[in-house]
């Protein structure tokens, strides 16, 4: 009977022992292959992130591809008007204030892609002269 005992509880551990095993290799971090990652934008900038009506700024997009291929570019905006192509566009603002988003969407050769966004207020213009100055 002892025997039988110590045999069920031997068996018990081993599964337990088993079981640890494979859950712990489960969890642990797998090393990726750099082919298999997308491109990453490491910043996305306006030149200048307050500008006046009907002026424009550079936005400029600094992005990798890990596994050292080439990266294209597809610019777009809530607004205004996007001139040029790769990673730095000017961007031309429309006569009305407000925030205004610029998307980029980065693409490597492979077809994975990535995103951001960045923000661009347009302002109202000071005056130049002000009410009774020089009078």
């Amino acid at each position: 009977m002892k025997s039988h005992f110590c045999e069920v509880k031997l068996s018990v551990i081993l599964a337990a022992l088993s079981m640890l095993l494979v859950f712990g290799i489960a969890c642990l971090p797998t090393a990726g292959v750099q082919g298999d990652q997308g491109p990453v934008i490491s910043s996305l900038v306006a030149e200048h992130p307050n500008i006046y009506p009907v002026s424009y700024t550079n936005i400029m997009c600094t992005a990798v591809d890990p596994s050292g291929g080439e990266l294209s570019y597809k610019w777009s905006s809530s607004g205004g008007i996007l001139v040029g192509e790769g990673a730095k566009v000017r961007w031309e603002a429309p006569s009305s204030y407000g925030d205004y988003h610029i998307m980029v969407v980065v693409q490597d050769s492979a077809g994975r892609s990535t995103q951001g966004t960045v923000t661009v207020t347009v302002v109202v213009k000071p005056e130049e002269a002000c009410c009774g100055r020089g009078r």
